[in-house]
């Protein structure tokens, strides 16, 4: 059990910082590109969305006046994690280097190069050190509200953050890859957001995991570009399974709060037919612009064949020093049928971009 736990907390907390942050639509950000290179958001940030980040950092840096996008955008980041599960400590280092070439007025290939140590715990190493690069795309806009994203990436979810889509991947389709190669586009306006995709074998995953398939999510923006509700469906197949999903989301902001939901229910035909509801709720407080606080709440319920019922509750915080420097802290206890868990974890996240 420890393992299952900790090995899913590390990937979260170390995924954490080149996240999106869709808690914006309380600033009424309804979508990540303003801020964002990528319109799922995450990874390297715009002059604009740079400027965002210094203003709302602790110790802000000098300003730099108005800044165009560079041909070669680039974001190097070193993180180091350390959790406690039920008493037995663990840590873990990882290096990131992200990069985003401008090829023409409407091209980019945007890339991330992974780096990270073995798990460390008292009773020595855990795992192996691993070079990879989870994220290869090429970026085709050639108009705006609508773009074309082609290579190995993460699939869009409702939220755009790695800590829901990670749990609801785990739950409902074990084993599949967090970067599947894929096609997908978006379709935005001020007042409807629509991204169709499809996707295929990452090439990294066992044969058992390898699927192709395809999913589409659809939300609409309401009022002051503070509220974004929407559904998603997906299907898939695979040479030992079959999956299906259909879910719904929700992006709310109220001045310092913001209400993020996400849920789904799922079908993975294999031998027999596994059905789950899956879903993730987090209410965020931001007391001052450099201090971020929330408290989610995550469930997962197996009915067939079998039931089971796992419920994670984790409080958490992430304080924005400067624009090169981040420290979170969470604790989530996990209640199962065996019992309760927690996990503490503090990630230190050292920043160099352009």
């Amino acid at each position: 059990m420890r393992k299952h736990i900790l090995f899913p907390l590390i990937a979260l907390a170390m995924a954490t910082p080149v996240s999106a942050h869709p808690y914006f639509i309380r600033l009424g950000y309804s979508s990540c590109t303003a801020c964002h290179i990528s319109p799922q958001g995450g990874g390297i940030l715009t002059p604009y969305g740079g400027g965002v980040e210094r203003a709302l950092s602790l110790f802000q840096d000098p300003e730099q006046g108005e800044r165009k996008s560079p041909p070669l955008s680039y974001d190097m980041r070193a993180l180091v994690v350390g959790s406690s599960t039920e008493g037995v400590p663990a840590s873990s280092f990882q290096l990131l280097s992200l990069s985003s070439l401008k090829i023409s007025a409407h091209q980019r290939l945007t890339s991330t190069i992974s780096v990270t140590s073995p798990t460390l715990t008292a009773q020595g190493g855990r795992g192996a050190a691993a070079v990879d690069v989870p994220i290869l795309i090429w970026q085709f806009q050639p108009a705006d509200g609508f773009e074309l994203m082609v290579g190995r990436d993460t699939l869009p979810t409702g939220l755009g953050s790695p800590d829901p889509a990670t749990f609801i991947r785990f739950g409902t389709d074990p084993g599949s890859p967090a970067y599947p190669t894929q096609v997908k586009a978006f379709w935005r306006s001020t007042r409807w957001q629509v991204t169709p995709y499809a996707f295929g074998p990452a090439g990294n995953e066992d044969s058992a995991a390898r699927k192709w398939g395809s999913g589409v999510l659809g939300g609409v923006v309401l009022g002051n570009q503070r509220a974004v509700i929407g559904v998603s469906a997906d299907e898939a197949q695979g040479s030992t399974f079959d999956r299906g999903s259909v879910g719904a989301y929700a992006r709310l902001g109220f001045g310092k709060w913001a209400l993020l939901l996400e849920h789904e229910v799922a079908a993975r035909t294999t031998s027999v037919t596994t059905n789950v509801i899956v879903g993730h709720t987090r209410a965020v407080y931001v007391p001052w612009g450099w201090l971020e606080t929330w408290v989610s709440a995550e469930e997962l319920i197996t009915y067939a064949p079998t039931s089971a019922h796992v419920i994670r509750v984790a409080p958490g915080m992430q304080a924005r020093f400067s624009r090169n420097m981040l420290l979170g802290f969470t604790f989530r206890d996990v209640f199962t049928s065996n019992g309760q868990s927690r996990v503490y974890t503090v990630t230190l996240t050292l920043r160099s971009a352009n």
